[in-house]
């Protein structure tokens, strides 16, 4: 009988230091996964950080000092035959800033035209964007936009078009949400059309001027 009750008592103390085992090792996954979703955290917050850092820089390179951004275009033809697909029928430029502390806009080019001008000529769009320094910016959107295609035979065939927007427009007031104003040009007439040999435009850069 005294050998039964001393093998019970060593089985319940077997079973209590099992039990505070598993307390301790519960406890210490508890703090491990505690210090994993900080980490997670902490991650997470570097990641956001460094994209903003990230866009930051970017928003600086695309900065213009003069009120002119040059975007180059490459692979030209293989573009336009993926416009005329239907596969990809516009081509982004970055977005950039018409001064350090100007307007915030962006290009958006229609290789195969928009509208009236699908499949003769090139349509682009001009887009402002809510920016930073909206507050100090005059309001509605008046600075006539010129836009330059630049011709690379050496010939100098530019062509030049200019957009003056209509300061009675609610389109150009401020924008209130991310994206609200758009400025439309399509290039009829005097714009190269679309069967242009691409020996004369190789690439395409393009010269927007506030």
């Amino acid at each position: 009988m005294k050998h039964l009750c001393d093998a019970l008592s060593v089985h319940n103390n077997s079973l209590q230091c099992l039990r505070e085992e598993c307390s301790l090792l519960k406890s210490s996954c508890e703090q491990t996964n505690t210090c994993f979703k900080k980490i997670k955290t902490d991650q997470d917050e570097f990641e956001e950080q460094l994209l903003k850092i990230k866009q930051l820089l970017e928003d600086l390179h695309y900065a213009t000092y003069d009120g002119s951004f040059i975007w180059k275009i490459t692979d030209v033809a293989q573009k336009i035959a993926e416009a005329q697909s239907g596969k990809q029928t516009s081509t982004l430029s970055p977005v950039f800033y018409s001064s350090p502390t100007g307007y915030k806009m962006r290009a958006s080019l229609c290789l195969n035209g928009d509208g009236d001008a699908k499949g003769t000529h090139m349509s682009i769009f001009i887009v402002i964007f809510r920016g930073e320094y909206d507050a100090i910016l005059w309001w509605p959107f008046n600075i006539r936009v010129v836009f330059c295609l630049f011709d690379q035979s050496g010939k100098g065939h530019h062509i030049i078009d200019r957009f003056d927007p209509d300061t009675t427009s609610r389109s150009f007031q401020r924008p209130t949400m991310n994206q609200s104003i758009m400025i439309k040009l399509n290039f009829y007439g005097q714009l190269v059309p679309l069967g242009t040999p691409s020996s004369t435009y190789p690439w395409v850069i393009i010269k927007l001027r506030g």
